[in-house]
Formats: C-alpha cells, sequence, structure tokens
C-alpha cells in the first residue's frame, strides 16, 4: 500500500510492504524548500515525540537553538568557514588529474601547419579543433549521518573532499547532480529517507550552501530532528534513537543506486579520519575514482 500527502507543498510518501517494513519518504528540491517548510510550523508527531531533541536545551551538543538553525538554511553559516575554505583551496591546488582532452589534434587535413610533423616527415603535419568535449553525467550521493562522537575533523574532511571530487568531476567534463540524504531505520521495520537536493547538473557548485549541511552540527540535530519529528512513524523506539544509521552497502541495495553513481557514506564505511591526506586517498579508492577520471593521490 502506497500512500501520499502533499504538507506545504513537500511531497512525503508512506509506502508499506506485504512482509511488514513501513517506509518513510519525503524529498525537498531545495534548502529553500526545507526552509519554507520548516518555518511553516509542521504538525509534530507528538504521538511518539513526546520529548523532542530539536528543541532540548543542550546547545553543547545540539549547536544553536532550532530557530537560529532554520535561518541557516538561507545562509548566515560561517563558523569557522574562513578556515574551510582556506583547506579547499589547499587541497584543490595539490589534486593533479590526467586529462584526456586537447584542444586541437594533429592530422592529414586542416587550417595550420604543424612545423615539427612537416621537418620530421610526418604525414599529419596539419592541426585541426579536436572534436567537441562529450559531456557525460553522475550522481553524486552524500550522507548526511555521522556517529554521534565524529570529531569535527572527521565531518570537515568528509566536506572538503566531496567538494573537492565534484570540482575534479567538472574539470573533466562531468555534469553532476548533488543530492544530501538521510537513511534511517528502527527494528528493520521502519524506513525513513530524507533526500534534499544541493545542486542539479546544469548549476554551478555553491560552496556556502554546502558548508551548513556538509559540517554545522545544527542542521544534524536541529534541523534533521525537527524534520524527523514531523514524519508519521509508528515505532516508538523512533523518540529514542531517532533512527539507526544505514551502512554503505545496504545504503546502495535499499536506495536502489545505479552502479555509475558516488556515494560518500558513512565516514567510517569511508575510511576518513582526522588526517586530510589520509581521508581523500582512502575516499578515492572506496570510491574508484580510476572508474571516473585519473588523478595522483596525495
Amino acid at each position: 500500500m502506497k500512500a501520499k500527502e502533499t504538507i506545504n507543498n513537500i511531497n512525503f510518501e508512506t509506502k508499506e510492504f506485504d512482509n511488514g517494513k513501513i517506509w518513510y519518504k519525503a524529498h525537498f528540491s531545495s534548502l529553500m524548500a526545507l526552509h519554507n517548510y520548516l518555518k511553516s510550523n509542521p504538525k509534530i508527531n507528538t504521538r511518539i515525540f513526546e520529548t523532542r531533541q530539536s528543541i532540548s536545551d543542550d546547545e553543547s551538543f545540539h549547536g544553536e537553538p532550532l530557530d537560529t538553525a532554520i535561518t541557516y538554511l538561507k545562509g548566515g553559516y560561517k563558523k569557522n568557514f574562513k578556515d574551510f575554505i582556506a583547506l579547499k583551496r589547499e587541497l584543490d591546488s595539490r589534486i593533479v588529474f590526467n586529462s584526456t582532452y586537447s584542444d586541437f589534434e594533429k592530422t592529414t587535413v586542416g587550417s595550420r601547419i604543424c612545423i615539427p610533423n612537416v621537418l620530421a616527415g610526418s604525414p599529419k603535419f596539419m592541426i585541426k579543433p579536436a572534436k567537441e568535449k562529450q559531456l557525460k553525467f553522475v550522481d553524486v550521493y552524500y550522507n548526511l549521518g555521522y556517529p554521534q562522537f565524529a570529531s569535527d575533523e572527521v565531518i570537515r574532511n568528509r566536506g572538503l573532499i566531496a567538494l573537492n571530487l565534484i570540482k575534479i568531476l567538472e574539470n573533466n567534463d562531468y555534469r553532476v547532480n548533488l543530492t544530501t540524504f538521510k537513511l534511517l531505520k528502527v527494528y528493520d521495520k521502519e524506513y525513513m529517507y530524507i533526500s534534499i537536493i544541493l545542486k542539479n547538473q546544469n548549476d554551478l557548485l555553491n560552496v556556502s550552501q554546502c558548508y551548513f549541511p556538509f559540517v554545522g552540527v545544527e542542521f544534524n540535530r536541529r534541523i534533521m530532528f525537527n524534520l524527523i519529528e514531523t514524519m508519521n512513524v509508528r515505532e516508538s523506539y523512533w523518540q529514542n534513537s531517532y533512527g539507526t544509521h544505514i551502512k554503505n552497502d545496504e545504503t546502495r541495495e535499499r536506495l536502489e543506486l545505479p552502479k555509475n553513481a558516488i556515494l560518500i557514506g558513512f565516514p567510517s564505511q569511508m575510511g576518513i579520519t582526522d588526517d586530510l591526506n589520509e581521508s581523500f586517498n582512502n575516499v578515492m579508492e572506496n570510491i574508484d575514482i580510476d572508474k571516473y577520471v585519473k588523478i595522483k593521490k596525495l
């Protein structure tokens, strides 16, 4: 059985399977769509979430208050942003990739003469523009989940590597779609999939827009908790755990991701540590970067 409803212009879906499993899905076309939904004061599932972690007074763990976190969805989250950008520029400058594309090619006919080839007696002594670049497409899925006590460095490094990866792909003629998501479950009975598009294939990468979802503790423990609290889940254990994260292999299977899609998953399963260089190499190996582009590891 499948049920769909539209709440404040957002589509929600509940799907029940014969094996007793239930899926709850919500999709947001942008951070602004998520902002507008949460600002509309959506109904809280108080039957399950009697105590709301999204409005907890514990700012040491949850970060700034929910109302402030919601405003960050429109931009303006700048905590340690300058340091993040400095590290991103350093990482970008150190990545060397081998492009197979050339603006011109040597051939037997063309509009210009290649003097060295003439002197060498080569039959390909003319130069003409190379064939037009062939655009390729790839979907990048970024799992917003991470362990409760993951270090700031681990969370930061994953975000830096994801942004760097997108730049590498785009420099090699890929059009990239970037979707962030939460995939959670309780007792293998109820599953929740929340997806938010951060970049369509025709958009330029907006680092500032990605920064809050990638590294902001408030996004994970205010925004996402608040969103989870509005979902019509039935199992009472959601209150205790707000769901259990799912491993990378199962994530690919459950979401039926295409083989060519890139999953930036749970940090520990991607080999992400406090060391940025080590983390970069581990992630590139994990996603098998050679399938997309040849690069030199750090």
